[in-house]
């Protein structure tokens, strides 16, 4: 019998031999099984399978006799194919969770900006995006106005220059539809930060607006100042009082009014659209939504009344008092590293009520995020002191939120 030192040599020498061909049948089939199953296999199996290939193949080239001074040497051998055939199962089980599965997908995602482009990017991080060609219109939906696609045409939007283009695309998207209330929009951006866009128009129709088994109708009468779309109304006509909900308004008499908002909604948006279409009071026209056995008595009358009925205090007015009170500066923040960052610090003075993450379920916005929802979001309702040099720096484009 050799010296032991010898002995472990030459185990080595045996398991590296016997070892490598089970090492790579366990290694394939741990790659196939997690890529294709999404399933490991398991430390005991690897050895089950590992071990009886190895005896068999270094039985097979002559390596294993029967007597007893090759134990210590078998052994070994066997130890060394355990560890290559565990080895290789990891790597394998590393590999398929590293491969993506579309790779088509995968090598889209990658694409980023070209040099051409991140060379206009400022001192922020943030490149410009711009449009380039015609606005498209999307099948199945109505055309742009003339004023709307120009503004899509000419339009600049600022975006974090170190995401890759589709993650661009999805945030582009995502601010067109805020901004401008589209019913649709696909976006492509190329290496240039160029933006091919195609978009559908907000979705206003009146009759998209008035509920089933009622009717809009409209009348000349004297109308309350700060009349809008949305109030809760009483239409006195033929001695009779019918209950509606106004759906446009007018202040010129001689126009046609014209459909604009519709009823309230939460939201920034909805709030700023409603204070735009308020009428500055006197004679004008209005549109209702009346039950349709009253809208022949509201017709019927050449001097109808109109008479607005309170729907309590709202709370979306109520809170924005408070904050102003106590100055408190409200800003919608499109969230990078650096606003995490200042958000973080505890002496910053902002806090976040509310934050909205790229891949929730229709984009909505959760209030009362805790402090790990921010990491992920990315765009965020800020609140600090109004004045506060933080607040107004947030991106650079922080935008201030009026009720």
């Amino acid at each position: 019998m050799s010296s032991l030192p010898v002995e472990v040599l030459i185990g080595i020498s045996f398991g590296l031999l016997v070892g490598l061909i089970p090492a790579f049948a366990v290694g394939l089939a741990s790659f196939l099984l997690e890529y294709y199953g999404g399933r490991a296999i398991p430390g005991f199996a690897t050895a089950l399978v590992a071990l009886p290939l190895a005896g068999a193949n270094g039985y097979a080239v002559g390596l294993v006799g029967t007597t007893v001074e090759q134990v210590p040497r078998l052994l070994i051998a066997a130890l060394v194919a355990l560890m290559l055939a565990l080895y290789a199962s990891s790597q394998g089980n590393a590999l398929a969770a590293d491969l993506p599965r579309d790779l088509a997908q995968a090598t889209r995602s990658r694409r980023t900006l070209s040099a051409e482009a991140l060379d206009s990017v400022d001192g922020s991080g943030q490149v410009t995006i711009q449009a380039t060609g015609e606005i498209r219109d999307i099948e199945g939906y109505p055309p742009l106005s003339p004023d709307l696609r120009t503004t899509l045409e000419t339009g600049a939007w600022r975006l974090p220059a170190d995401l890759p283009l589709d993650e661009l695309e999805v945030r582009l998207a995502d601010q067109l539809r805020t901004d401008y209330d589209l019913a649709d929009v696909a976006v492509s951006i190329d290496a240039r930060g160029r933006a091919s866009i195609a978009a559908a128009p907000p979705s206003r129709d009146l009759a998209e607006r008035v509920p089933d088994g009622w009717r809009a109708v409209s009348f000349a009468a004297l109308l309350p100042t700060g009349l809008s779309p949305g109030d809760e109304v009483v239409v006195d006509a033929g001695g009779e009082s019918v209950s509606g909900r106004v759906l446009s308004v007018s202040a010129d008499p001689d126009d046609d009014a014209v459909a604009d908002e519709a009823g309230p909604s939460p939201g920034e948006a909805e709030t700023r659209r409603r204070a735009r279409a308020e009428t500055a009071g006197g004679r004008g026209r209005v549109t209702v939504a009346v039950r349709t056995a009253d809208a022949r008595t509201v017709l019927g009358d050449d001097e109808a009344g109109i008479r607005v009925i309170s729907q309590g205090t709202s709370h979306v007015f109520e809170a924005f008092s408070h904050l102003e009170r106590a100055g408190q500066a409200v800003r919608r923040v499109r969230l990078d590293d650096e606003d995490r960052a200042a958000i973080a610090d505890a002496g910053s003075g902002l806090s976040v009520v509310g934050v909205r993450r790229p891949d929730g379920a229709g984009r909505g916005w959760q209030f009362g995020p805790d402090a790990a929802s921010i990491d992920d979001a990315d765009e965020a309702f800020v609140v600090g002191n109004d004045g506060s040099d933080r607040i107004h720096r947030l991106s650079g484009d922080g935008v201030e939120v009026e009720p």
